[in-house]
């Protein structure tokens, strides 16, 4: 990797345990954010073909499910296939209440806009 610096900030894509609005909320702040139920819809698939997707689309990965990614990353690495980045985001940091959306929305800003997940060897904990 170099330090050369990245351009924009990075593109992402929501897991489905994020609402669609969030997502709706990181384009209007001026994030290309999509959800995996958006078109092309991806709710149904593994999450191993969400990997692939992200992949496919230069998208970071926002995931809660951090245990089955790490599986899966640990995996790909180890064979030498690509892994996007991820972003984990824990429940015990983002409390689902009222603020839920705007604290995630912005801490999903931060992270994207100082690509923190490529910054960080692949996976930033969002905080």
């Amino acid at each position: 990797m170099t330090d050369a610096p990245l351009a924009g900030p990075d593109r992402l894509l929501l897991d489905e345990m994020f609402a669609v609005i969030l997502a709706r909320r990181l384009v209007y702040l001026g994030l290309d954010c999509r959800s995996i139920t958006d078109p092309p819809n991806l709710a149904a698939q593994s999450d191993e073909s969400i990997a692939e997707a992200a992949l496919a689309e230069g998208r970071v990965l926002v995931t809660d499910n951090a245990f089955d990614f790490e599986l899966i990353r640990e995996r790909r690495l180890a064979e030498g296939q690509a892994m996007p980045n991820l972003i984990y985001a824990s429940d015990h940091r983002f409390t689902r209440n009222r603020r839920f959306m705007a604290e995630m929305a912005e801490a999903l800003f931060r992270a994207a806009s100082e690509h923190r997940a490529a910054r960080h060897g692949g996976v930033c904990w969002l905080e």
